[in-house]
């Protein structure tokens, strides 16, 4: 049998057994705009991964809890699953990955004013640059700031790093573009937005993937079924439509 007709059957049995009946319990961290308790649709993932199990009969229940207890009550199967998270191996032992849910964007956000280019990690030198604490920027600038290449005044906050940008106390911040856009127009006025930009080269880019525990028998086939509807949610070009675009924040190359 085929991939695509064995799909097409685990739908259909799928379908019968559990429509408008089975429920996903999924636990997350806050994590806006793409995970929030308080936002609707609890964010961009989450109606993401909640329209495609509703395709499949599924309804979707979250629990935000902080992320370390979110994940160690999935991996634990007191959960079905929890989302989103990066790929390592370690994981894999106690979960099914996803097909890719988001594709994390990375940038490097200035104020309008500083004529700011880059295309390596060389040319961030010399700069004030902000960071989060305990956050990593990727192999390489991480071992820029490590050798002392680069410094990095790390706080503990995005807010916290955008009125350092705003004040000019630092000149460059790494952060992920739409948490940015969140944090930006839901902390800041329309003016002090409309004065920072950031630079069209990312930084980093990532994928951030639904996990499924592997201690829940039905999750193998769940996980399959899921992708085969993400793939087809991609490729129909609704997959875009979840993501807002900033009318204020536009890059500066």
């Amino acid at each position: 049998m085929s991939f695509i007709a064995t799909i097409c059957l685990l739908i259909a049995n799928f379908g019968q057994a559990s429509y408008g009946k089975d429920i996903v319990r999924i636990a997350a961290g806050e994590w806006p705009p793409y995970l929030s308790e308080n936002m609707p649709g609890h964010g961009v993932a989450a109606q993401i991964i909640t329209d495609i199990f509703a395709e499949l009969g599924y309804q979707v229940e979250y629990r935000f809890l902080p992320w370390p207890r979110a994940f160690k009550e999935a991996k634990a199967g007191n959960f079905d699953g929890t989302a989103v998270w990066l790929k390592n191996d370690e994981r894999l032992a106690d979960f099914y990955y996803s097909n890719p849910v988001i594709r994390e964007r990375h940038v490097l956000f200035h104020m309008r004013e500083l004529p700011f280019s880059w295309e390596s990690i060389q040319d961030l030198q010399g700069l004030k640059i902000g960071g989060i604490l305990n956050f990593s920027y990727g192999d390489e600038f991480d071992k820029a700031e490590k050798s002392g290449k680069i410094h990095v005044d790390r706080t503990n906050t995005d807010v916290q790093n955008f009125r350092k940008l705003l004040a000019g106390r630092i000149q460059i911040y790494p952060q992920e573009l739409q948490v940015s856009i969140n944090v930006l127009q839901t902390n800041f006025s329309p003016e002090e937005v409309s004065r920072i930009t950031y630079h069209a080269k990312p930084l980093m880019e990532k994928d951030s993937f639904l996990l499924l525990s592997k201690k829940i028998k039905r999750n193998q086939d769940l996980i399959n079924l899921f992708n085969y509807k993400l793939d087809r949610l991609k490729e129909s070009g609704k997959y875009q439509k979840y993501f807002p675009r900033s009318q204020e924040i536009s890059p500066s190359k």
